[in-house]
């Protein structure tokens, strides 16, 4: 496989002890020390190639480490390296202490078919990497009494961060990582030489396999999928498996399908928004005219887009009927998201008009708790209509619309029979109807939120997560509150581009780094390196970056935002 060269600043958490690892490049064959996880007590930086990076994620699994991926841009940072060295040579002989007190019992990418025998660990034995057994992480001297399965946890600050929690919160418990079916097909199709490791982690595929599964001494907790596209395939692992954790199979497709989402909404009374799924393109601008889309000029507009999609991919905003025909050849053009069908159809709605609120909200067995409340700010940019600027933290005290918000979401959530598990939940609120759905999303927030409600709130929709999941009723109960309050300002800034051609500079970086209310900042490699070919922003996939701001007051917090705004235009030179 091959791997960019270029340094990577790695974060880590506090860590039990440190390791320093001799990996050889393997193009140039070079060594390079590593620092993979260090008695800290506060998050810590080292400088890691991306070659580690996969071997650190794929063979090794240190207790307590978590790691986060940021480019190697901010020179504060970079002088923490030789300090990293020094302190990890200091502390090599901690490995072997640490080994003693069976802390790190974590087994991961052993060859196809090997036996290990885990029983002075973990207490079982099992054939990790085989075809037909999961992959299973655990710490703990005692046999694991519970299992939980993480589906496509890839992501440092997502899945990776929920297996973190749960070995250091709850050593009872096991961590099983498997794959959708859809990353399954994608990883074998774009790393084939990785395809022995895609199968040990591949979700069941037949009753021998799931009897396997089910013959170890384990009692299945719950499924928690990261990815959109997997949400399907964990629905029905959670039923073979009959796990703790899970919702009744009754509006499970609802779920994942807008139309299907909003129709069952309006079926029990809740103000929804107007739709039709069309099979054809006159079905679809017919329906348009019918929501008061004009054939001529007209100030009316309608929302066409796929009935399942993320990151508002394939969203048109279309005022006329030749913009709808456009939108209908785009989206019947492409796949189903985490399918592999394509369109044949696509949903048509009424353009809302107001602020857009995200609810996170996290439910243990029906009783939920709203983790945190979201409010979007969106522009128009580059001929897009709906480019993310900032996603930023509200609670009652700074927007009296929230409470009315929140108690619609959990209405909703209610309506379409979601029980357990982490939810991040989208409503616009118009000024004559309320909050209308825009779309429930049974998984996680899709940013890097924890630093932000780790400062602002005190905890994070992960942890909450790990309570909700693992914990006991009566802790649920206490440990947080229904709704949260906000004790610092917060909110992500994500960067536009407007520049179009070959990269020839990024300005305004040390800037960025002096601003008084800077959390933390990255622009993405594809925006970094001059004489790279790019292209501008037109939806949050394809933002150049973005700043975390944190700060007590809020008048500071947004002039450092309006900053930030002001500098996007000419933030990134190209020709």
């Amino acid at each position: 496989m091959d791997y960019n060269k270029n340094s990577l600043l790695v974060k880590f958490k506090f860590a039990f002890y440190v390791v320093i690892v001799n990996l050889k490049d393997s193009e140039t064959d070079t060594p390079h020390y590593h620092v993979l996880s260090g008695m800290f007590s506060r998050p810590f930086c080292c400088c890691l190639s991306e070659a580690s990076i996969y071997w650190l994620r794929e063979t090794i699994f240190t207790v307590g480490v978590n790691v986060r991926l940021v480019p190697n841009s901010n020179q504060k940072m970079r002088s923490r390296n030789w300090l990293a060295l020094v302190l990890g040579t200091s502390a090599i002989l901690l490995g072997p202490v640490t080994a003693l007190f069976g802390r790190a019992a974590l087994f991961r990418s052993h060859p196809r078919n090997a036996t290990v025998d885990l029983r002075k660990t973990s207490g079982f034995t099992l054939r990790a990497g085989s075809s037909n057994l999961p992959c299973v992480e655990y710490n703990g001297e005692e046999p694991p009494k519970r299992a939980v399965v993480l589906m496509d946890a890839f992501c440092p600050y997502h899945g990776l961060y929920l297996a973190n929690a749960v070995r250091e919160r709850f050593p009872d418990t096991a961590v099983v990582t498997v794959l959708s079916d859809y990353l399954y097909a994608f990883l074998s199709a774009t790393e084939p030489e990785s395809q022995a490791q895609w199968d040990s982690m591949r979700v069941p595929q037949d009753e021998t396999t799931l009897a396997i599964w089910q013959s170890l001494p384990v009692a299945w907790q719950a499924v928690y999928c990261e990815s959109d596209s997997g949400l399907e395939s964990a629905e029905a692992l959670r039923e073979v498996l009959g796990v703790a954790c899970r919702d009744k199979p009754v509006m499970l497709s609802a779920r994942r399908h807008k139309y299907k989402m909003n129709d069952r909404v309006k079926s029990v009374g809740l103000e929804s928004v107007k739709q039709k799924m069309c099979d054809s393109l006159d079905e679809a601008q017919a329906f348009a005219q019918e929501l008061g889309l004009s054939t001529g000029e007209s100030l009316q507009a309608v929302i066409v887009k796929p009935f399942r999609g993320v990151a508002s991919e394939s969203v048109h905003l279309c005022h006329d009927n030749a913009e709808i025909e456009s939108a209908w050849n785009s989206i019947t053009s492409t796949a189903v998201f985490g399918c592999k069908g394509r369109h044949d159809s696509v949903l048509v709605q009424e353009f809302l008009q107001g602020c857009e609120y995200a609810v996170d909200v996290v439910l243990r067995d029906g009783v939920p708790k709203v983790a945190a409340v979201w409010r979007y700010d969106k522009t128009q940019a580059n001929g897009a209509p709906f480019c993310y600027v900032c996603t930023r933290l509200v609670d009652s005290h700074s927007d009296p619309q929230v409470p009315v918000v929140c108690d619609y979401v959990l209405d909703v959530l209610r309506a379409l029979g979601v029980k357990w598990g982490l939810s991040h939940n989208e409503v616009i609120v118009t000024s004559d109807r309320g909050p209308v759905l825009v779309e429930v999303n049974c998984r996680q927030h899709n940013m890097d939120f924890c630093p932000l409600t780790m400062a602002c709130i005190g905890y994070n929709a992960l942890d909450m997560t790990v309570d909700a999941l693992l914990g006991d009723e009566e802790s649920w109960k206490v440990t947080y509150p229904a709704f949260p309050a906000l004790r610092a300002q917060g909110c992500m800034v994500h960067l536009i581009n407007y520049a179009s051609g070959v990269l020839n500079e990024v300005k305004h970086l040390e800037e960025i780094d002096a601003l008084p209310s800077v959390l933390n900042w990255e622009v993405y490699d594809h925006f970094r390196e001059p004489g790279i070919l790019i292209e501008p922003t037109v939806d949050i996939r394809s933002d150049a970056g973005w700043v975390q701001l944190v700060h007590e007051d809020l008048n500071t917090l947004e002039h450092n935002y309006e900053q930030l705004v002001a500098w996007m235009p000419t933030m990134f030179q190209a020709h």
